[in-house]
C-alpha cells in the first residue's frame, strides 16, 4: 500500500529473528522500538504486560535518502 502513496503505521512485536522482520520491516523508513512492555487494559482493569517487545514501524511512499531505516526507542511516559 505504500507504494500507492499511502502512509502505513503498524505496532508489530519486535521478533527480529523472523522471517517477516528481515523481508518487510527493515525495508521500512522507521522503526522505532518501544521501551518496556506494553500495558493492556479493559474497562479501567489492568489487565498485564504484554509478554512481547513491542516495535512500531513506518513505511512511507517515498523512502528516505537513506538506505537503512531511522531506528530509535520510544520511552513511555511514567517510565
Amino acid at each position: 500500500e505504500s507504494s500507492n502513496g499511502a502512509t502505513i503505521v503498524a505496532l508489530l512485536p519486535a521478533r527480529t529473528d523472523t522471517i517477516y522482520w528481515h523481508r518487510d520491516v527493515m525495508q521500512a523508513c522507521e522503526i522505532r522500538f518501544v521501551q518496556g512492555r506494553l500495558k493492556f487494559r479493559y474497562q479501567k482493569k489492568e489487565l498485564g504486560p504484554a509478554t512481547f517487545p513491542s516495535v512500531v514501524v513506518v513505511w512511507y511512499r517515498y523512502k528516505t535518502w537513506l538506505s537503512t531505516p531511522m531506528i530509535s526507542t520510544l520511552t513511555m511516559k511514567g517510565k
